[in-house]
């Protein structure tokens, strides 16, 4: 992913998600939406998800399941890469 941070709209929400480094052949990556919350998890090299390592809701750690749209953000972030 050569940069920081991209910001893309999937299915009417409003995303960035920031590259926060390497993680083996994947990456670990920081989604935020526009509603404010927040899941940091680690990618494949192709853009599947590995793991949810933590998740936040208006910046306080919070248990968020995992959204229906989450996979297709990442495999579109994957392309752009």
């Amino acid at each position: 992913m050569p940069q920081d941070s991209i910001d893309i709209t999937l299915y009417g929400n409003d995303l960035t998600i920031e590259h926060k480094g390497p993680d083996g052949a994947g990456a670990r990556l920081d989604v935020s939406h526009e509603d404010g919350r927040r899941w940091l998890l680690t990618v494949t090299g192709t853009g599947s998800l590995k793991e949810i390592e933590t998740t936040w809701r208006d910046g306080q750690l919070a248990d968020l399941d995992e959204p229906d749209w989450l996979d297709d953000a990442l495999h579109r972030v994957a392309r752009v890469a």
